[in-house]
């Protein structure tokens, strides 16, 4: 079995009106994954320019993507986060 995660210290405090703002996902392929957030998630887009695109619910931003040729894939219909490639 692993180890337990480390428990935060009671001394730990976020202040009451911390906000948590989209995530950021750096995508090889923008339309798929807009795709998948659309039709599986059931995001709508909130917000798009040259850089990104932002869906949402409602006009809140949940999930940012951004176009990065360097993303990489595990391959059709594989899951789990995937990062850049050096």
């Amino acid at each position: 079995m692993g180890k337990a995660a480390p428990r935060m210290s009671d001394s730990v405090h976020i202040h009451p009106t911390t906000e948590i703002g989209a995530v950021r996902l750096a995508v090889a392929d923008v339309q798929r994954a807009q795709s998948f957030y659309e039709h599986v998630l059931g995001l709508s887009v909130v917000d798009r320019d040259a850089d990104a695109t932002r869906l949402g619910a409602g006009d809140e931003a949940l999930v940012e993507l951004v176009a990065a040729s360097q993303a990489g894939s595990a391959g059709r219909g594989a899951t789990g986060p995937f990062t850049l490639r050096s």
